[in-house]
Parts: structure tokens; C-alpha cells; sequence
């Protein structure tokens, strides 16, 4: 709770109970993620021909974003993203029940994700289209936003997320409310922070493989505002601005339902070879961008996150380094604490009790085990924690190094 409001993880935890560990929760989000051409297609499908909609489902798919930020571990935007898409498809069908079900989880996943769907409900009544539904989803939304973030999260304590915003902040602070501020009293200013190379960049991968349709509605812009507080307002933050991470998924809902309102006009309101030529661009801008930064049709040049991601099978050294380190984490005992390197806290995500080395050092924990190849990811720390005299060496095998507290049984 201290850094966010993730309370949905209880409707997941059935299905992470079949088979507990981090490997679940990669398939689980891989499973969700691409459920979410369902909705895409079906809304689509309501509107725009069987061969339209199946394109976009297939773009949705191929969307390259999507491909890297579903590798980069186990995130809720991933989950939210989906959530919302099947929740403008039950709007758009009447199904009350199963939408009151899916705004929940959606609510659940994290606490800014109330502000995609209370964006959602006002462009609902701007439009005309289901106006009380529209008001109930906004207010709702924007009390939960309020009530979670600035009534109950802080109790829990602050956390560095504030600092994403940091050149936003006028003089004396003021967290969020002086990023608003700062907006609404110096635009210019805000303006300029927004214009860098690197998040117009970000907005160019964005639209490229939607051949930028979503944009052909200035009306429609109003719905990217919560992409833009996630994404590009944000200062002196790589990631947010980068779309090998999570953060991409901030702007998908958004963007593929826009894509399919613009389609639906030009296939009322323009002549039948204007609406053909936007679906050769889309199916061209797809298959494109999808080849030169997607996983599907190459494999060399796909990043997520931090760097390329290698998809070949694992080799020989690969699987005895695996080895070493579930021999060792073997040797810990299972309601013991531990404090482990960044890379090697998910392989033992099931115990009790367990720290990350990077964030919190040895902790007290009761044993330590670091990859001596891990620097300021844990090594570091871990060094650190054998050098206090507080632990002892268990064994060092080879990347890794486990240590014992001094004076355990």
C-alpha cells in the first residue's frame, strides 16, 4: 500500500495458487494480456465489418509495446489494461452485471487506474453515450482515486514514485497538488518539459502502428490524459517514457477503442475506397512496426525493459547457474528471513518473508544469498553484510554466495 494500491491481486491469487511461484505469474499475465483481443474485436465487430475487426485484433496483438512490456516481470497496468477493455465491451453490450464486476478488479489493480476510468465516464458523458452510466463511473472513480491516494496510502508511508514528477514541484513542495499547480500557473514551462526527444519518440512508437487513427478525432484527446500523467509529464524518469515498460499499457485501452470510432466514422461519413486506404495503412503500419520491434516475426532486435531480451533456449552454463542457485536457496530454511540480489528474489517469491538487497541490504534477515556478478543490484550489499561480522559464509557456489546470521542454530 505504501507504494501502490494493487488490492486486486486477491481476485488472481485462485489461479496463482495452482502452481505458486513467479513462473504463474508470467503465464497469467501472457494469458490476460492477449484476452484482451477479445474485447477489441468483438467491440469492433459491432461496428465495422468481420475483415476490419479481425485486422484490429491482429494489431492488437502485434502491437510491438505490448510485446515488451508483458516481459519485463509482472506489473497490474498489463492487467488493468485488459480489465478496462472488457469493461467499455460490456458497457457497449449492457451487460450491467459483468461490467460492475470488471470496473472492481479494474479499480483493484492500482489506484491510477481509477483516473483512466473516471476519464472514461466523463468522455462517456461529453458524448451523450449512456450519460448516467458515465456520471456514476467518473464520481465513483474519482472519490476511490481520492480517498486511496491521499487518505489511506499515505498512511502507510511515502515512497519515491513522487519524485517521477520532481521538476514539476514548484519551490517548497507541495507533492502532487504542486505538480497541478504547476501545470495551471506555468504552462509554458510544463510545455516545455513535455517537448523533449525522447517523449515526442515515445508518442511516435505509440501511434506508428495504429498508422496514428486515434488521433484523427481532436474530440477524442481528452481520453489520453491519464496515459499523459503516467507517461510523458512525467520528469528526469527513463522508464515511463520508454515503451519497453509497463507503462505503455497506461495508453492501449485508449487507443485501440479510439482507433475503432474513427474507422466506424469514416465507414459512415467517408466514400468506401477512404476507409479501405486507412485500413491498408493500419494493416501496413502493423505489420512494420510489429517486424522491427515486436517478438512475433524476429527475434534479435526485441527489447523490454533494461535491454534485448534473449529467447533462446537456455544453455548448458545457463542451467548449471540455475542449479547452483536452487541448491542453494535449498539450504535456507523455509520459514527462515532472507535478503536476496535483484534477479534472484523471484525464484524464491514464495517464502514468508524475503527482502530485495537493493532496496533494503541485509535487513537483519537471517541468511543472505547475492550473485557476486550482481554490483548495486545486491552484490554490493551483500559484500557489505559478510564484511559487518554479523554472517558468516554458508557456502559460496558458483556466482553466488549464501551467508548465515551469526549465532542461528
Amino acid at each position: 500500500m505504501k507504494t501502490h494500491a494493487e488490492l486486486s491481486l486477491y481476485f488472481f491469487l485462485p489461479i496463482y495458487a495452482i502452481r505458486p511461484g513467479p513462473e504463474i505469474l508470467l503465464w497469467m499475465q501472457s494469458a490476460v494480456v492477449a484476452l484482451g483481443a477479445l474485447p477489441v474485436y468483438w467491440l469492433a465487430a459491432r461496428r465495422l465489418s468481420k475483415i476490419a475487426s479481425l485486422l484490429l485484433a491482429f494489431a492488437y496483438l502485434l502491437f510491438p509495446a505490448i510485446h515488451s512490456g508483458n516481459f519485463y516481470d509482472f506489473h497490474f497496468q498489463p492487467l488493468a489494461s485488459t480489465t478496462i477493455l472488457w469493461c467499455f465491451y460490456f458497457l457497449d453490450t449492457r451487460r450491467d452485471i459483468l461490467f460492475t464486476l470488471f470496473f472492481i478488479v479494474a479499480l483493484g489493480c492500482r489506484e491510477d487506474t481509477s483516473i483512466s476510468l473516471a476519464v472514461a465516464g466523463f468522455l462517456m458523458v461529453c458524448a451523450g453515450y449512456r450519460p448516467r452510466v458515465g456520471i456514476v463511473v467518473a464520481a465513483i472513480s474519482s472519490l476511490y482515486f481520492f480517498v486511496m491516494k491521499f487518505l489511506i496510502m499515505p498512511h502507510f508511508g511515502s515512497w519515491w514514485f513522487a519524485d517521477m514528477y520532481k521538476d514539476l514541484v514548484p519551490e517548497g513542495g507541495g507533492g502532487f497538488f504542486g505538480v497541478i499547480n504547476t501545470l495551471f500557473t506555468n504552462p509554458v514551462y510544463a510545455l516545455d518539459t513535455l517537448l523533449t526527444r525522447e517523449k515526442v519518440l515515445h508518442v511516435l512508437k505509440i501511434f506508428l502502428p495504429l498508422a496514428f487513427l486515434p488521433l484523427r478525432r481532436v474530440k477524442l484527446w481528452f481520453g489520453f490524459v491519464p496515459a499523459i500523467l503516467g507517461t510523458i509529464l512525467t520528469t528526469g524518469y527513463h522508464p515511463t517514457t520508454d515503451t519497453t515498460f509497463q507503462y505503455i499499457y497506461y495508453w492501449v485501452p485508449f487507443i485501440f477503442v479510439f482507433t475503432i470510432v474513427v474507422l466506424e466514422r469514416l465507414s459512415r461519413e467517408r466514400s468506401h475506397h477512404t476507409f479501405v486506404a486507412a485500413m491498408v495503412a493500419l494493416a501496413f503500419s502493423t505489420f512494420a512496426s510489429s517486424y522491427h520491434w515486436g517478438v512475433v516475426f524476429q527475434h534479435e532486435n526485441f527489447a523490454a525493459a533494461w535491454g534485448r531480451i534473449n529467447l533462446d533456449p537456455l544453455s548448458k552454463g545457463e542451467w548449471q547457474t540455475l542449479g547452483d542457485l536452487r541448491i542453494l536457496g535449498k539450504k535456507i530454511p523455509p520459514k527462515a528471513t532472507v535478503s536476496m540480489s535483484e534477479n534472484e528474489v523471484p525464484h524464491f517469491s514464495t517464502r514468508p518473508t524475503i527482502f530485495t538487497l537493493r532496496l533494503s541490504g541485509a535487513n537483519g534477515a537471517d541468511y543472505v544469498l547475492f550473485n557476486k556478478d550482481s554490483g548495486d543490484m545486491g552484490a554490493k550489499q551483500g559484500r557489505e553484510a559478510q564484511n559487518s561480522g554479523n554472517y558468516n559464509v554458508v557456502e559460496e557456489r558458483g556466482k553466488f554466495v549464501l551467508l548465515k546470521r551469526v549465532g542461528l542454530p
